[in-house]
């Protein structure tokens, strides 16, 4: 709204003057009008991005990053030092950045770390990826990948741990070509099944998990939805919740 007020100023000014409405803005309310603009379009770009249909876990510390980046940045905008409402608007901002996702940070279980490791698009971020690792390890283990069993070739406890990690960090080391607007669920992973499966089930149990609630709500809404010509109440439709998003069609068709 404030954008389009802007875009409209010229006019707006004219029709005020014309119509006598009792007085116009003044150049000062103009800049913090534009100032506003400015500080808050990171903000609306990075909401975009986590409520796309195909964004997932990993989306979240890249956003709360770039945003942290984007009001360090601002601090220093000359446009926002001259005029001390909008360098008390960032000030604030920073603090309640920080302390809304302070959780996601000091989440014990890292699974938003794990996510983004597990991207291809994000997996700078290689924190913890021991601990993924760990669950490579687990996988391979399990009694559904008895040809995948890790053969110890000495007698050592760590062996099996050292083979899992070495699969992550073979991952790591891989340039990632994967492009920011598309769904590594499907594009990448989905080929990586073959080779490397324990990694990839590992991945897709953190990348088919939505950053927000948004796509859940949207199915529990009042009106019942149409899936394949049956309706559906909200009732019913939570066992269908995700059934629609490729990142979902990738995880039944593994």
């Amino acid at each position: 709204m404030l954008q389009r007020l802007l875009e409209q100023r010229r006019s707006l000014t004219t029709l005020s003057a014309e119509m006598d409405l009792g007085g116009v803005m003044s150049h000062h309310q103009w800049e913090l009008v534009q100032a506003t603009v400015k500080i808050l379009q990171p903000f609306e770009e990075e909401t975009r991005t986590v409520c796309e249909d195909v964004a997932s876990l990993s989306s979240v510390i890249p956003c709360v990053q770039a945003l942290k980046t984007a009001l360090t940045n601002l601090n220093v905008d000359a446009d926002v030092q001259a005029l001390p409402e909008a360098l008390k608007m960032v000030t604030t901002l920073q603090s309640q950045l920080a302390q809304c996702f302070q959780a996601v940070f000091d989440d014990s279980s890292a699974h938003y770390f794990k996510a983004t490791l597990l991207d291809p698009r994000f997996k700078k971020f290689d924190r913890l990826k021991a601990d993924v690792a760990a669950e490579v390890d687990a996988y391979l283990k399990l009694s559904v990948y008895p040809q995948l069993r890790v053969r110890p070739v000495a007698k050592s406890a760590s062996s099996g741990a050292m083979t899992s990690l070495k699969i992550v960090e073979s991952y790591l080391a891989e340039d990632s070509t994967e492009s920011l607007t598309s769904d590594p669920a499907v594009t990448f992973w989905s080929k990586i099944m073959q080779p490397q499966p324990a990694l990839a089930h590992v991945a897709i149990k953190y990348l088919t998990c939505p950053p927000t609630s948004v796509s859940s709500l949207a199915q529990q809404e009042i009106a019942p939805l149409t899936c394949g010509g049956t309706s559906l109440s909200p009732d019913t439709s939570s066992s269908f919740s995700g059934g629609t998003s490729r990142r979902s069609q990738a995880s039944r068709e593994t």
